[in-house]
């Protein structure tokens, strides 16, 4: 089972001010604890020493902190306490006091800060010092001892448990807000399920219906005049006549299967190529919104790509043409295909309405999800640009480089032919 990664990142602003108030925290303990213990504790080099090892460990990570270096501020914090900790156990000349409470909160907070490796590095490091300090009390070795003061220890306690409670607390805060996260995953899965399934049968109904009253209607009128020629005595000019209308409406109804047939299925990406195929869509969009001024650009080289990758870029380039024909009143519209040493790149942009990114919950419709759901699909990101006035601008990159190093993905459609 892998380990949990919880870090804080340079951009998790949170976890910088939680360790700011902390570090500010315990610089001023620490020099609290130093000064109320002087007339208890005896005047000794390990008596100045240690807590100034400690205050600079604090101050080196606050400035770094503030600079903005949060892993470096991290680790001085870490290692200036593990000294600090293992200054104590030397002084004291024993693994039993205050400097065994600060080893055993230490992992913690490099869990919180810096993740599970730190995590184990640290824990490893204090146990390993209290190994070394416990065989030298269990042999008699002579340290250089130094008596604990009781009101000493208790400063020394408030700090390992400060330090080992608010990584902790941090720590279960995260875990419960995966679990929120997790748990609304689930709902927008379960919603998006059925979305998509809504989506089918609207798709069925929708082709049910082109076929009903476009070929279906079509095809009876031909019978009906086609039996009625066969029944009636013309003359042979009239005949061509009505057998010439025949075939133009024979070839009509050719055209709309054709049309039905080409939405539905992408062979013509293999017989023609991905640039050809955005072309040829393009101009059926014009045709079809003939108030809706297209421009298709291809930049890039004619080579070949996957065939899940050609696939995807032209079902979104589909779905944005239909998403601006529905949506955007939008006079104009652009396709434009680019590739780079590593990506493809799809833009559509409209000159229509527009819209507010942040008010549409889930990137919108079912359509701009779908878009979505098919660039992840390919390890693409779909981005989409809105401004309520200014128009839209759906932008899809994949990664082609790092598709290529995967033999899931079969390389046969061409850009074009």
């Amino acid at each position: 089972m892998p380990f949990i990664r919880l870090r804080g990142p340079l951009s998790d602003d949170q976890t910088a001010r939680v360790l700011h108030v902390l570090l500010a925290g315990l610089a001023a303990w620490l020099a609290v604890g130093f000064l109320a213990t002087i007339p208890f504790a005896p005047q000794s080099f390990p008596r100045y020493f240690n807590p100034l090892v400690q205050e600079t460990s604090y101050v080196t990570a606050l400035v770094l902190l503030r600079l903005g270096h949060f892993r470096r501020a991290s680790l001085a914090y870490l290692i200036g306490t593990w000294v600090w900790a293992t200054l104590i156990c030397f002084s004291a000349g024993s693994i039993r006091g205050g400097g065994a409470l600060l080893y055993v909160s230490l992992p913690a907070s490099a869990a919180w800060l810096l993740g599970c490796r730190a995590a184990i590095r640290m824990a490893g490091a204090c146990l390993l010092s209290g190994l070394v300090f416990a065989v030298l009390e269990m042999t008699h070795a002579t340290l250089p001892l130094q008596k604990a003061t009781p009101l000493g220890i208790w400063f020394v306690i408030v700090q390992a448990v400060v330090i080992n409670a608010i990584p902790v607390g941090q720590i279960i805060g995260r875990l419960q807000d995966l679990a929120s996260d997790l748990e609304r995953s689930r709902d927008e899965i379960r919603a998006l399920a059925g979305s998509l399934m809504k989506a089918q049968e609207d798709e069925r109904r929708r082709l049910s219906r082109e076929l009903h009253d476009q070929i279906c209607h079509q095809l009876g009128y031909l019978a009906s005049d086609i039996g009625n020629l066969a029944d009636s005595p013309l003359p042979p000019v009239n005949l061509r006549a009505e057998l010439t209308a025949i075939r133009a409406r024979v070839v009509k109804t050719s055209q709309d299967t054709h049309d039905i047939a080409y939405q539905m299925h992408t062979s013509i990406l293999k017989d023609l190529g991905l640039v050809a195929s955005l072309k040829a869509l393009c101009r059926q969009f014009s045709d079809q919104h003939p108030k809706i001024a297209v421009d298709f650009e291809n930049a890039g080289p004619p080579a070949p790509i996957p065939s899940e990758v050609a696939t995807c870029i032209y079902r979104v380039a589909q779905e944005g043409l239909q998403n601006t024909a529905k949506h955007s009143g939008a006079k104009n519209v652009s396709v434009r295909l680019a590739f780079n040493k590593r990506d493809a790149v799809l833009t559509i942009q409209d000159n229509g309405a527009g819209f507010d990114p942040k008010a549409v919950k889930g990137l919108g419709g079912i359509g701009l999800i779908s878009m979505k759901e098919r660039a992840y699909s390919v390890k693409g990101k779909l981005t989409i640009t809105a401004k309520p006035g200014h128009g839209a601008q759906i932008t899809m990159e994949i990664p082609l480089f790092e598709i290529a190093k995967s033999s899931k993905l079969d390389t046969a459609v061409r850009l074009d032919a």
